[in-house]
């Protein structure tokens, strides 16, 4: 197993963080794409370039990362792509968080599209995630305190992409401990 860390918002990052992959693996079992950048700001203060921006790492570089591991990942390996309940259909919304929102619903709809084109080789599936007490949740939130610390989190996530005997393919899966009120 080995994680390597880019920066999504930057497709010579993302072709270097290949090429390092490439050379220490021959080919991939799992992709987890775990990708999240957040500015809360009310819509009508939330500027094409903040939008682009968290469109960038949200989903533009989570889509060209996949792009680029999908001929070495295994027929039989996943893609798994990391969300938040906040772009699930009839979740809660939040006030100022349009653009990281809508972000992570187009995170699913591109996982649901993938696992069709690709149809289960790989396969590709969507984690969505509720509160996870990060820095990021710290300053969207200040002064929430989430019911999950990230190590557990990491921990259901693979655990989900080590779970050989599911074959589940397009599903959207919701981890939550309790979202804000």
């Amino acid at each position: 197993m080995l994680g390597l860390e880019t920066d999504l918002s930057s497709e010579d990052d993302i072709k270097r963080l290949f090429k390092e992959s490439k050379k220490e693996f021959q080919s991939i079992d799992i992709l987890i794409n775990n990708a999240g950048f957040l500015v809360k700001d009310r819509f009508r203060n939330t500027t094409y370039e903040i939008f682009k921006e968290i469109y960038d790492v949200n989903v533009f570089g989570l889509a060209t990362l996949t792009r680029s591991v999908l001929p070495i990942i295994n027929k039989d390996g996943q893609v798994i792509n990391i969300t938040s309940v906040g772009g699930l259909n009839a979740s809660k919304k939040f006030p100022g968080l349009s653009a990281y929102a809508s972000s992570k619903g187009a995170v699913i709809t591109l996982t649901e599209v993938l696992a069709e084109e690709y149809r289960s080789r790989p396969r590709f599936n969507c984690l969505a995630l509720g509160s996870v007490q990060t820095e990021m949740l710290k300053k969207a939130f200040p002064g929430y305190e989430a019911k999950i610390m990230p190590a557990e989190m990491a921990k259901q996530i693979l655990d989900f992409a080590l779970d050989e005997s599911s074959l589940v393919n397009g599903e959207i899966i919701k981890l939550d401990k309790g979202n804000l009120e």
